[in-house]
């Protein structure tokens, strides 16, 4: 597996879920809109006054690390392992 920190800005389509749930289910990266299709992780942390969730993700061969800032309610693609 190939794995690369990025750290890239992205577009998520994210379903919203009681009790407060988020959930990524496609995002945009290299002009590609990814599905995903597993959840494989999920965590949260502060960084000041933001709370950032992560999302360890998959396409079904490839993982990728989603985080969302909830201060900004942005989204970037912090990293990617590449099936071979």
């Amino acid at each position: 597996m190939n794995g690369r920190k990025l750290l890239e800005p992205i577009a998520v389509g994210a379903i919203f879920e009681p009790p407060g749930r988020v959930r990524p289910a496609w995002f945009i990266w290299n002009s590609r809109k990814i599905k995903v299709v597993r959840t494989n992780h999920t965590w949260s942390e502060r960084e000041g006054r933001a709370t950032l969730h992560h999302f360890s993700v998959s396409d079904g061969s490839d993982t990728f690390h989603l985080v969302m800032n909830n201060d900004t309610q942005s989204w970037h693609l912090e990293a990617v392992h590449l099936s071979e």
